[in-house]
């Protein structure tokens, strides 16, 4: 026995000996100057082949790649890794001085494509190759034996943007992919800092949406602009009562924002009142395993890029129950960096652009941001005032007001509180007077931190009063469209304003009218 074994294992090893190695290609580092331009320098080798087999694991979904090294990617003809020339560290650039030519860069493993969802790629490009150059995405079926051609594309704009590729179509199938550009002739000579460069791959499964169409012309005429907040649907009658008492007066509710459980209410509101605006926020995401989990703040350890995609599958599948004017995407996140929160910001607004979405951004916790990081922010500012959500609609602005003291009104808590985003804007109009374009909403506003405990101070007519004396406050800054006095609806140990809603009723139309 022990005879043939060793004969069954020198078999083997001579085997083995016989297949040619797999080696891993050199790849020389491009340097990058700050205009984007590449010093001249000799026509690549081509690698050896390398030859791609099963015998490479399968990755699944979500499946990222943030180009931190070279491993695992094959490239021929003149694609380069460079560890800095990325979107966010290193990413590959393939160099466009090599003309007439065909230069692949495949994944060496497999991926499969299984789930009950879409699936999509989406990355980071950019390029200055000439509009006769082709870009292509393939996937193989058959381990890289034969190409199928999943997307194209030409003349790419020269700074970087997001693709995204369907591959629905391919749902359930295991698959390789790579990416092939063709140089071929140009007008005008191509130098060496020339090309094409990508960074920031995620594979992912999507819930596919259909964009929602073209809002009715905005509302102009009188409208409160004190708004609620809803905890959950418990005190539903109650709300949809004050709605229809306002919209009856002909001061329509301004705003009114919901969490889980106000899906229904606020989808209500929309039939009553076309006029409020609706905010909806999510206290859950959908982990891996399809569990709900609380989710304010998304993970700020990865890129920007991906972990937004991430973010708004895992907030699918409660955005989908209501048809809100807005999506408050965050709530208070004061774990990552401003500038993570910007650059995670814009991404989200990319991505609910793709789905006829309109989001309000940041969502600042009272008393924040920091005077020293206001301009931080300004590119998110650029970027929705380039990018409306829907035709005539824009992204807006979330922040929140507490008064921080049991013993003291949101409405007379200063301008380092209650109203706050004064000093904010003091210091962003200047730079961009544009960005009173975009809506602001207060979307949690009141007394002391928001507890029960209020109670023991404050009574209906107090928390009138405040209503009242804010809304006053706040009809000075034209770009704050509304508050969400926090709070309506019963639950934990948060305040329940739901008893008042009668006496807010009376106050406004009297103030109002």
């Amino acid at each position: 026995m022990r005879n043939r074994v060793f004969v069954i294992l020198l078999v083997g090893l001579l085997a083995l000996a016989a297949l040619p190695p797999v080696l891993w290609p050199s790849v020389p580092r491009v340097a990058v100057a700050q205009d984007g331009s590449t010093p001249a320098t000799a026509a690549p080798t081509v690698p050896p082949p390398i030859s791609l087999n099963d015998a490479f694991a399968v990755v699944t979904l979500p499946f990222s790649e943030s180009f931190s090294s070279n491993w695992g990617w094959i490239p021929t003809g003149a694609w380069r890794f460079d560890p800095v020339a990325g979107y966010e560290g290193g990413g590959w650039f393939l160099d466009g001085a090599q003309r007439e030519a065909s230069h692949t860069l495949a994944y060496v493993s497999l991926i499969d494509l299984s789930g009950i969802q879409g699936t999509r790629l989406v990355y980071r490009q950019q390029s200055s190759l000439p509009t006769t150059d082709l870009i292509a995405v393939e996937i193989s079926l058959d381990s890289g034996n034969t190409w199928l051609l999943v997307d194209q594309q030409s003349g790419i704009q020269p700074y970087w943007d997001q693709h995204t590729v369907d591959l629905s179509a391919y749902q359930g199938q295991i698959v390789r992919l790579r990416f092939r550009v063709e140089t071929g002739t140009a007008a005008e000579p191509v130098g060496a800092g020339q090309g094409y460069w990508i960074d920031d791959l995620l594979i992912e499964n999507f819930v596919p949406t259909i964009a929602a169409p073209a809002p009715a012309p905005v509302y102009t005429g009188p409208m409160t602009l004190m708004g609620l907040h809803v905890l959950n649907g418990s005190r539903q009658n109650e709300v949809l009562e004050l709605v229809q008492r306002l919209k009856s007066a002909g001061i329509p509710m301004g705003t009114i924002k919901g969490l889980n459980g106000a899906e229904d209410l606020l989808n209500q509101v929309e039939l009553i009142s076309p006029e409020t605006v609706t905010v909806y926020r999510s206290l859950y995401t959908v982990d891996d395993a399809g569990l709900w989990v609380v989710g304010d703040c998304p993970d700020p350890s990865g890129p920007a890029a991906s972990v937004a995609r991430a973010w708004f599958t895992r907030q699918e599948p409660f955005w989908s129950q209501v048809n809100a004017d807005y999506f408050e995407y965050m709530n208070e996140c004061g774990g990552p960096s401003l500038q993570w929160i910007v650059d995670f910001s814009i991404e989200s607004m990319k991505i609910a652009n793709e789905q006829g979405r309109c989001l309000l951004l940041f969502s600042f916790p009272g008393g924040n941001p920091e005077p020293d990081e206001y301009d931080v922010t300004l590119p998110a500012y650029r970027f929705a005032l380039e990018n409306p959500c829907q035709p005539g609609r824009y992204h807006g602005v979330a922040m929140h007001a507490y008064s921080m003291q049991d013993d003291l009104l949101v409405s007379d808590s200063g301008d380092y509180l209650g109203y706050r985003h004064r000093q904010y804007y003091a210091r962003i109009l200047p730079q961009l007077p544009e960005a009173g374009r975009l809506p602001v909403y207060i979307t949690e506003a009141g007394q002391g931190g928001g507890t029960f405990m209020l109670w023991e101070k404050w009574s209906c007519e107090d928390i009138t009063r405040d209503v009242i004396q804010y809304t006053t406050g706040l009809q000075q800054d034209s770009y704050v469209k509304g508050f969400h006095l926090w709070n309506i609806g019963e639950g934990d140990i948060w305040v329940d304003y739901s008893s008042c809603l009668g006496m807010f009723g009376d106050a406004l139309i009297a103030y109002y009218q």
